[in-house]
């Protein structure tokens, strides 16, 4: 869910993670849970940016829910 031009939320109303998309590429903060894995993929196909566009993960703190 795009939340301002470059911030995207990714996740449930529960456990979210974001995603920034900068032109020198994408950064993660916080990894969510492993099932936000295909929400990662669908909304970098929605921004129109590959995998390998992610260039950081920013983890706030070590609980299961954001280590993902």
């Amino acid at each position: 869910m795009k939340l301002a031009p470059s911030l995207h939320r990714l996740g449930n109303d529960i456990v979210a993670c974001y995603m920034l998309d900068l032109p020198d590429g994408i950064t993660l903060i916080d990894a969510g849970l492993p099932g936000h894995w295909n929400d990662l993929l669908r909304e970098l196909d929605a921004v129109g940016r590959p995998l390998a566009d992610v260039r950081g993960l920013v983890l706030t703190h070590g609980d299961s829910d954001h280590i993902g």
